[in-house]
């Protein structure tokens, strides 16, 4: 049986036409108010509406700040250095195992932070680079299971591209063992207490790649692949 889930870079997950839990919608008592009071909250807002609003100083700088494309990148590692565990809501089963997907993006070498998700790499060659997907595995089982021992992503021209052995001490420990009631990474491991708090899945994606979006993730299972569609 073939589980499919959307993960957002961010940790956001989706069940494929489904809003994941985590997402927040406007509470109903938010979107309406009692029709009582309705033609006076409509004479306060028309009121409002004429009068001209001026940004905050400071407020005008950090708008300026992440308009800015130089300072894309940064709110990039921004996020990757906060709390990407908020989309751990819906992991897919793989035989007695959960898989989550916490975190997907490309890596740079020259980065202090990616480089060690590199150890023992050589350069990625021209036109390529590394594509780190970091997961979180549960055994919620009785016995010990087992970890898929390979994981590919299909990209939309049906590309398929295999995951690549890493010597990384943040790396998934690909067909290793998962003790009853644990998780991988193992508590107080190197990636459990990383920056991202997941184990790294590694890849060597062309460049096209990116552009043939979605790229999904499969993950191989005794009833068939769990996929992930990961979304840059």
């Amino acid at each position: 049986m073939e589980q499919d889930f959307v993960a957002r870079s961010r940790g956001h997950e989706q069940r494929r036409g489904q809003v994941a839990p985590r997402a927040r919608s406007v509470p109903e008592h938010r979107r309406e108010r009692h029709e009582a009071g309705a033609a006076t909250d409509e004479q306060e807002r028309a009121a409002v509406v004429d009068v001209p609003r001026e940004v905050a100083a400071d407020r005008a700088a950090q708008l300026e700040l992440v308009a800015r494309p130089d300072h894309l990148g940064q709110v990039r590692r921004d996020l990757a250095a906060g709390h990407p565990l908020d989309g751990q809501l819906q992991p897919v089963e793989v035989g007695d195992l959960h898989y989550n997907v916490i975190f997907s993006r490309y890596l740079n070498p020259n980065d202090n932070e990616d480089s060690a998700y590199l150890l023992g790499q050589d350069e990625a060659p021209p036109g390529s680079a590394y594509f780190g997907v970091f997961v979180e595995v549960q055994n919620e089982s009785e016995e010990q299971q087992q970890l898929a021992s390979s994981f590919t992503i299909t990209d939309a021209d049906r590309e398929t591209f295999q995951a690549i052995a890493s010597e990384s001490p943040y790396a998934l420990p690909f067909g290793g063992a998962v003790e009853s009631q644990e998780q991988i990474p193992i508590l107080d491991s190197t990636a459990q207490q990383g920056p991202i708090e997941g184990s790294l899945v590694l890849f060597e994606l062309p460049a096209s790649a990116s552009e043939n979006r979605p790229l999904v993730l499969s993950i191989p299972g005794p009833e068939g692949p769990a996929t992930v569609t990961l979304d840059l």
